[in-house]
């Protein structure tokens, strides 16, 4: 993050307004209201099975950029709702993000998509969903 923060200090475009933020010492309501306002939610964690935050950002309009981790293969999918990246390859990632931010006004169309896709696929785990699922499957073991 550190080459990330020194590219963001570098940059002279005065149109740009790129800023990275941490969610270290937030709350969750504040974690929440920042993502609302952002469009892409950067996530290095490649360690955690199943990685609320990332389908939290989705839910929030943002487009992941992350690592290929475990509980988000079953919903991530790259060029389409996110950015993925396997995992421990910095270098790959960190290129996307520069380029994310140099192109994003001939991205704009795409980015557009990319968050609509990913909002409509944390729509597919709400609380609601997965409870219609878990009846659909148990219930085919009634007879």
């Amino acid at each position: 993050m550190h080459c990330l923060r020194r590219r963001l200090a570098q940059q002279n475009e005065p149109s740009a307004s790129w800023e990275l933020e941490e969610l270290k010492d937030k709350t969750h309501k504040e974690a929440a209201q920042l993502m609302k306002t952002s469009t892409f939610f950067v996530n290095v964690n490649s360690m955690e099975g199943f990685n609320t935050t990332v389908p939290e950002a989705m839910a929030a309009g943002c487009i992941p950029v992350c690592y290929d981790a475990f509980g988000g293969r079953d919903f991530l999918h790259d060029g389409h709702n996110a950015h993925v990246f396997p995992n421990h390859y910095a270098y790959p990632l960190a290129d996307k993000l520069f380029k994310l931010m140099d192109c994003y006004d001939q991205m704009e169309a795409k980015n557009q998509q990319m968050r609509k896709n990913a909002y409509a696929t944390a729509c597919q785990y709400t609380a609601g969903h997965t409870e219609q699922a878990l009846l659909t499957f148990y219930g085919s073991f009634v007879t």
